[in-house]
């Protein structure tokens, strides 16, 4: 069996919906709005966002794959973006399966096919089977009541799994991904790399730099600075 893989980095990034990240992808959402989400949240974002709260370090994921009885095609195509929007054109030609990682299904109906939001319309009638992987920690959230296509599963339950992967698209999604995590986006790419077979073709959209700069781990720290500030204004 023919499968294409979609992985949204957001599904290893903890968020609560009561945040509001997101909103478009724009260098503002994407970039600068985190400085000032780091530095003046009345929450450590650095502590609310680890790793730890994923249901595995991204880089184990190839090595999980091939355990539920998934291959790697030896001319997979292995795309990289930023944006999920792209996949619609990644995603091809057809195949019999899709599985998606993503802490949001993308299957929103908004009227302009194929943005970040909506992807999935796009490509649904090219697979037969549809399986999306939702991260554990939006169990108690509110991320169950949306629009869906395909099954649903939790990692741990998704049952074994048969077929060629011919087809893998990375999106970073910055808008909802803090800078703190971009190591683990990096370190999710390089195990793919090494997973693969060398026949294999890389295709990247230069539009995912590493955001954790000096500047914004400053911001990150300023952040105790701000609250005493703000305690003062309101004593």
């Amino acid at each position: 069996m023919n499968v294409h893989l979609s992985i949204d980095f957001d599904y290893f990034c903890y968020e609560d919906p009561a945040w509001d990240w997101g909103h478009q992808e724009s260098p503002m959402f994407k970039t600068e709005i985190w400085a000032a989400r780091y530095s003046t949240s009345h929450f450590d974002l650095t502590e609310e966002v680890t790793i730890n709260k994923a249901d595995f370090p991204p880089k184990f994921l190839p090595k999980l794959l091939q355990e539920k009885g998934l291959q790697f095609g030896k001319e997979c195509i292995f795309t990289i973006a930023d944006s999920h929007r792209l996949a619609k054109t990644a995603l091809t030609p057809k195949a019999d399966a899709l599985l998606s990682f993503d802490a949001h299904i993308d299957y929103y109906p908004i009227q302009e096919y194929g943005d970040c939001s909506n992807w999935m319309r796009s490509v649904e009638k090219q697979y037969k089977h549809i399986t999306n992987i939702i991260p554990k920690w939006s169990e108690e959230k509110d991320y169950l009541h949306r629009p869906r296509q395909g099954k649903m599963f939790y990692w741990a339950d998704l049952p074994q799994q048969e077929g060629e992967i011919t087809r893998i698209f990375i999106a970073k999604s910055s808008a909802w991904t803090p800078p703190h995590m971009d190591r683990y986006f990096d370190e999710l790419l390089v195990a793919f790399s090494e997973a693969l077979p060398k026949s294999r073709s890389i295709e990247w959209h230069n539009d995912t730099a590493n955001r954790w700069t000096p500047a914004m781990q400053k911001a990150a720290k300023d952040r105790e600075q701000f609250l005493a500030k703000l305690s003062q204004m309101v004593k």
